[in-house]
């Protein structure tokens, strides 16, 4: 049975802990900056890594095979996960992701809740979450601080288009999120990542100091 509930830590009781929640739109390079952050110090605490490793338990993919059928496995019982990404944005993508994200997020929340509260207990100075759709999560609670990646959206085209995606399939991926707009009114931080990665791991240290600092 897949866990429903996650422990979240106590923020009164630990304020030697900065969490910063990185937001941004589809190829923006959130990840990019959350590593930059963990070059120089932070922890990161990243949802689609554990959602990876969440994937691959054994009660995770008995509740997908019963869900979605034994066409996403291999015959090693390996979830082949471009073919659940096929069911997943197909023609009916928002009911399948929404059986997916049920089936997943529980356990990637209490895998999340749980992490960040030992870091908060270990004293850990700057923590990073990578999350998607931070914003609409019970993480959004969680963060002192909420960083929005500003790029132009020809470079997110670019950058997206290295995954094979349109402009279209970008349109598409995004038009039930929040808007750019909507998610940078909601930041009080705000980096921009157009640039190379040595720009942006530049921008990052200074921000990083910045916040270590103050």
């Amino acid at each position: 049975m897949l866990p429903t509930s996650a422990k979240f830590p106590n923020k009164e009781s630990e304020r030697m802990t900065d969490v910063i929640g990185v937001i941004g739109g589809i190829g923006s390079g959130k990840s990019a900056v959350s590593r930059a952050f963990a070059k120089w110090g932070a922890m990161v605490l990243d949802a689609d890594r554990m959602a990876h490793e969440v994937m691959g338990r054994k009660e995770t993919k008995d509740a997908l095979r019963q869900t979605f059928g034994a066409s996403i496995f291999d015959r090693d019982n390996n979830l082949d996960r471009q073919a659940l990404s096929s069911l997943v944005f197909g023609s009916d993508r928002q009911e399948a992701l929404e059986r997916l994200n049920k089936i997943v997020h529980p356990a990637v929340r209490i895998e999340l809740g749980n992490q960040l509260a030992a870091l908060r207990a270990q004293g850990a100075g700057l923590v990073i979450l990578d999350i998607p759709l931070l914003l609409g999560s019970p993480f959004r609670e969680e963060c002192d601080h909420i960083l929005f990646v500003k790029v132009d959206r020809a470079q997110r085209i670019k950058r997206v288009q290295a995954r094979s995606w349109s402009s279209e399939e970008l349109d598409r991926r995004e038009s039930s999120q929040l808007s750019l707009a909507e998610k940078e009114e909601a930041a009080d931080l705000c980096i921009e990542n157009n640039g190379s990665l040595e720009e942006l791991e530049l921008k990052v240290k200074k921000l990083y100091d910045q916040l270590v600092q103050g």
